[in-house]
Formats: C-alpha cells, structure tokens, sequence
C-alpha cells in the first residue's frame, strides 16, 4: 500500500451529465488512474506530486460545477432582460473557459516536470557508442526474420535476458525499441513498449534507482490527468456552444 492513500474522489465526472459518453468514459479512465495510485507503494515526494495532479482534476471538475450554479442564477434572475441573460452567460461563459485554459495549461507543464525528475533519478548506466553500434547491429540481424506481429515479443525477451547484455541495455535503457516499432509502421506497438521498457530496465539499475523507477510507473499513470481533462474540456466547451480547441 501507498504511505498514505491518495484518497481524491473522480468518479463523479460521469455522474454529472449521465447522457454525456466522453464525461463516461474520461470519468472511468481517472478512476482507473486513482486506482493506479491508491495501490501504488509511492514515496513521500511522489504521493504529493501525485496528489496535486488528482487536486487539480477536482479543482477542475468544481469549476465546471460552479458555471452550471452561475449560469442557473442567471437563468433566474428575472431582473434581466432576455437580451442581458444571454449576454452574461456569454461573458460568464468566456471567462470559465479562459480560466479552465490556463489551469489546464499549468497541469501540463507540472505533469511534464513530474515526470522528467522522476526520470533523472533512474542514473541508468551508461555504455559506449561504438557498443551500442554492434548491440544495434547484432539485433537488427536476429530480428530480420521475426514477423511484424512477433517483434514486440521478441524484443521482451531480448530485454529481458542477460545472454547479450549489450542488447539487453541498447533495449532496455535506450529508446531504439520503440523507433524501430516505428519505423515498421507499429505505433501501437511502440508505445506500449515504452511503457513496458521502463519496467525491463529494473535489473540494470542502482538501488536508488530502482526506488525511483517504483514511483516512476504509477507517476506516469498520474501525468495522463491533464489530458484527460482536456477532453473534458472541449466536451464541455461544444455543450456551452464554443468551438473545440485547436489539437494539441
């Protein structure tokens, strides 16, 4: 278990708008990210970047709630003319949109340097060029015969096996993996492996190493918040009648 859980409740996205399929599925997507981080064994620093991550979608989700309360006050104000209501939803409207912007804008940039910080303690060892040209060589010859949809398999058990440790770090440590997957067209496929390359990369690492790459993996899992938000988001800007933001 965590130090502490991380006790940020999100299911409540989806409950909103029962109707809405984006604020359902953005909604089960932070559950299973909360999930994630309740079950993780964090370090201090971890669970409080994690926890500001999850503060920020709740901060987020109570702004949506107080323009539907703004906007229902308005609606009942009979003091305003048809012409004036519309008007100050309009303005009421802008203002949560360039606010939410920037909140989102912020949580992007602190997910990015969560990440990056964690990623700098890892100190993965490090291993000559010219090696690492013969361990590139040495696997593109054992992979030449492997089938597109065998390779990720194949380059799992060349990561994980000590027989070729060249390999095993030009795998596990570099990024080559998931170029190559791309480079075959395998998108997919690589970015799974990205994910999966973190955890292979364990046997090659210091202790303290080792200790970061345990916060590592849920922190990614807690990075994916900002971008599920703004989905959130212009879900909720097409409902208000604004158009979509550019994609990012």
């Amino acid at each position: 278990m965590a130090e502490q859980p991380v006790t940020r409740t999100l299911s409540a996205v989806s409950g909103r708008q029962k109707g809405d399929i984006m604020d359902t599925l953005v909604g089960l997507n932070l559950d299973e990210v909360r999930y994630t981080l309740d079950h993780a064994e964090l370090s201090s620093s971890a669970l409080s970047s994690a926890d500001a991550m999850l503060g920020g979608a709740d901060g987020y989700l109570e702004s949506v709630r107080a323009l539907d309360a703004n906007l229902r006050a308005l609606d009942g104000d009979r003091d305003l003319s048809d012409e004036g209501r519309r008007r100050h939803r309009g303005e009421a409207v802008q203002a949560w949109a360039a606010k939410a912007e920037r909140t989102l804008a912020d949580l992007d940039a602190r997910a990015e340097r969560m990440v990056k910080s964690v990623e700098s303690q890892l100190s993965p060892p490090t291993l000559a060029r010219d090696r690492l040209a013969d361990a590139e060589r040495h696997v593109l010859m054992m992979l030449e015969p492997v089938p597109l949809s065998s390779l990720p398999r194949v380059l799992r058990d060349l990561a994980s096996s000590d027989e070729y440790p060249d390999v095993q770090h030009l795998l596990a440590v570099t990024k080559w993996g998931g170029m190559f997957l791309r480079s075959k067209g395998a998108t997919g496929d690589a970015e799974r492996w990205e994910r999966e390359r973190t955890a292979l990369m364990r046997p090659l690492l210091s202790e303290s190493g080792q200790r970061a790459l345990d916060d590592l993996v849920p922190l990614r899992e807690a990075a994916r918040v900002p971008s599920l938000l703004w989905d959130l988001y212009d879900a909720e800007r097409v409902r208000r009648g604004l158009r979509r933001t550019p994609p990012r």
